[in-house]
């Protein structure tokens, strides 16, 4: 958590969720993570991914509602996938999973918000075994959307400071 709350402050908000990512890959045996927010049409689109090419992040929207991310978005309420293979909501709308992949990974999915606003949803995969105990996983991933919902928060206020400052000195 440390480390991630230290990856969390710096100015740039994508650099800071993908440290937070790469964070989790390192500590948490995560093979794949997503940040997906909702955009001004009301979308959810990947913004930041560990474990994923571009052409893949780029098919990363959903309409809230629609698969695992998008209910977890529509709910509010955090879901784990002990295998994805076995879950009809889930979709691999990114096509970064295959076959062999999909017997093997489990999903956990947790939603971004502040207070009852809803910003998006954070979700790792991590290899599924006999052992696998989400209570732990769900619980850390929980403070961690949290954190980064605080962090978002921050991000966009400084942003709309900066966008007020500069409006004013140009009306000067």
């Amino acid at each position: 958590l440390q480390e991630i709350s230290e990856a969390l402050v710096s100015e740039n908000i994508e650099e800071s969720l993908n440290q937070v990512l790469i964070v989790l890959a390192e500590k948490l045996g995560m093979t794949r993570g997503t940040i997906t927010l909702l955009d001004q049409n009301g979308e959810l689109t990947i913004q930041v991914a560990h474990g994923l090419t571009e052409s893949q992040i780029s098919k990363g929207k959903y309409k809230v509602g629609e698969g695992v991310t998008g209910k977890v978005v529509e709910t509010g309420k955090a879901m784990v996938i002990p295998k994805i293979n076995e879950d009809k909501l889930f979709l691999n709308r990114t096509g970064s999973r295959n076959q062999d992949s999909k017997n093997t990974t489990s999903f956990v999915c947790v939603p971004i918000k502040l207070g009852k606003n809803i910003m998006g949803a954070f979700s790792v995969d991590k290899l599924f075994n006999k052992e696998t105990s989400f209570d732990e996983d769900l619980r850390l991933l929980s403070i961690i959307a949290a954190m980064i919902a605080q962090a978002i928060r921050m991000s966009n206020e400084f942003k709309e400071q900066r966008e007020k400052l500069q409006s004013e000195n140009i009306l000067l």
